[in-house]
């Protein structure tokens, strides 16, 4: 039986979506990104938590953070995504390929009177090198991204929404998995028409 796909993250809006692998099981992880977009005068960063699980070819995650503004503010975001392994185990074949989909959310903020709806949907490959003292791993996920404000808005972080249905996006990092189950990762995040952020973090399977 292959390994499963990775439960991805993060899905929730204003966090750098994670396309990376990891084993089945449970996986605890923790992000820290960095968005600088002064094209969409989206700047701020986000801290998040995320709980993942992989069984047989199916991964499932849920994530909760905080976006906070440098204007000032800060808002609630969650998400919960799904992942299907299609091809290799990441250990007898180093290539492994997936797909993924998810929905995310973003509260309203006392700066900011919109809330924000997320839909990724989109495709993963990961490569896995293995040395003596650790996993390495880089990733790239190509998606269809799907974001709308309600109500509609042009202040601050509502600029992250459009009005003609979907936007190409890409992430891509890599991972460094060490004996026992400890990671470090990094990645950066892109959006059509607005500027890459980037993000750092931790995890731990079990």
């Amino acid at each position: 039986m292959a390994a499963a796909t990775a439960p991805l993250a993060a899905q929730a809006p204003m966090v750098p979506l994670h396309g990376g692998p990891i084993q089945p099981g449970a996986e605890l992880a923790v992000t820290v990104g960095f968005n600088d977009d002064d094209a969409n005068e989206l700047r701020g960063t986000s801290y998040s938590g995320t709980f993942g699980y992989g069984f047989g070819r199916v991964g499932l995650s849920a994530t909760a953070g905080t976006f906070a503004a440098d204007e000032g503010g800060s808002r609630l975001t969650l998400g919960a995504l799904a992942t299907v392994h299609l091809y290799g185990d990441g250990i007898t074949t180093p290539l492994t390929l997936g797909l993924f989909g998810g929905m995310g959310w973003m509260a309203e903020s006392d700066l900011v009177d919109d809330t924000v709806r997320h839909f990724p949907v989109g495709a993963t490959a990961a490569l896995t090198i293995a040395t003596p003292v650790l996993s390495i791993r880089p990733w790239l996920s190509p998606r269809i991204d799907v974001l709308s404000c309600d109500p509609p808005s042009t202040q601050d972080v509502g600029a992250l929404c459009w009005d003609d249905g979907s936007k190409f996006g890409l992430s891509g990092g890599i991972d460094l998995r060490f004996p026992k189950g400890f990671a470090l990762r990094a990645l950066s995040d892109y959006v059509d028409g607005g500027s890459p952020f980037v993000g750092v973090g931790a995890a731990y399977s079990f």
